[in-house]
C-alpha cells in the first residue's frame, strides 16, 4: 500500500487537521482520502475543500463515495469525479512513390480525440510495413509534426525489417507543438514522416 499526506485547498481546508488528509493507494483501482475534523462542523452550511490527483493512463469510470466514523456516517455516493477517457485514434498512411527500388517516403497522419500527454509516455506502433530493402536498425530517423510544427531534429527510433516501427511521443516531440506544449492537441492532426527504401 502507498500512504502519504494530501494537501487540501478550498475555502474550508482549515476545518481539517493540518489542512491535509491521509491518501492511501490500496491498488491501481482503489484509493481513499481520510480526513480528521479539526473543529465543529455546522449543519447549517456546506463545507468546500479540494485536492489534486493525477489521472491514470487507462480509461475508467468509477463512483466515489463519502463515509465517516466517530459519529458513524453511512457511505453515500458522491458522484463520478475520476472519469478518464480512453483515446479513439484515426490514422492513415500514404506513400510518395510506387516505383520499384525507389526511396519511398511514407507519411502517417494520426488524429486522436483525446490529448496524448507526455507524462503517460505514449508509444505509437506501426506494423505490416513488409517488403522493404531497408535493414533492421536501432538508429532509424523519424520526423514528427505535432500540431503545426515539425520537430527540427529527427526522432531516432528502432526499425525492424519484418515491418514494425515504434515511435515514442516523448516530451521533446510533443513539446514541438504549440497545440499545446504538454500534449498532442485533441482533434489536431499530428503527422509522422519517415523514409525507407522499398
Amino acid at each position: 500500500d502507498k500512504v502519504g499526506v494530501m494537501a487540501l485547498g478550498g475555502a474550508d481546508n482549515m476545518s481539517f487537521t493540518n489542512s491535509s488528509g491521509t491518501w492511501s493507494e490500496l491498488s491501481l483501482a482503489s484509493s481513499s482520502l481520510t480526513l480528521t475534523v479539526a473543529s465543529d462542523i455546522s449543519q447549517t452550511r456546506a463545507y468546500v475543500f479540494s485536492f489534486m490527483v493525477s489521472n491514470p493512463a487507462k480509461g475508467q469510470d468509477v463512483v466515489a463515495s463519502i463515509s465517516g466514523s466517530g459519529i458513524p456516517i453511512p457511505a453515500v455516493a458522491a458522484g463520478r469525479p475520476m472519469v478518464v477517457h480512453s483515446p479513439t485514434v484515426s490514422a492513415g498512411i500514404s506513400q510518395s512513390t510506387p516505383w520499384p527500388c525507389a526511396s519511398n517516403t511514407l507519411t502517417v497522419t494520426l488524429t486522436s480525440d483525446t490529448p496524448l500527454l507526455a507524462s503517460c509516455n505514449p508509444i505509437i506502433s506501426l506494423t505490416g510495413l513488409t517488403g522493404s530493402f531497408t535493414p533492421t536498425t536501432a538508429s532509424f530517423p523519424v520526423y514528427v509534426t505535432a500540431g503545426d510544427i515539425m520537430s527540427p531534429n529527427p526522432l531516432i527510433t528502432s526499425w525492424n525489417n519484418a515491418g514494425t516501427l515504434s515511435i515514442a511521443l516523448n516530451s521533446t516531440v510533443i513539446g514541438a507543438s504549440t497545440h499545446p506544449t504538454s500534449a498532442v492537441q485533441n482533434g489536431m492532426p499530428n503527422v509522422v514522416n519517415f523514409t525507407f527504401t522499398m
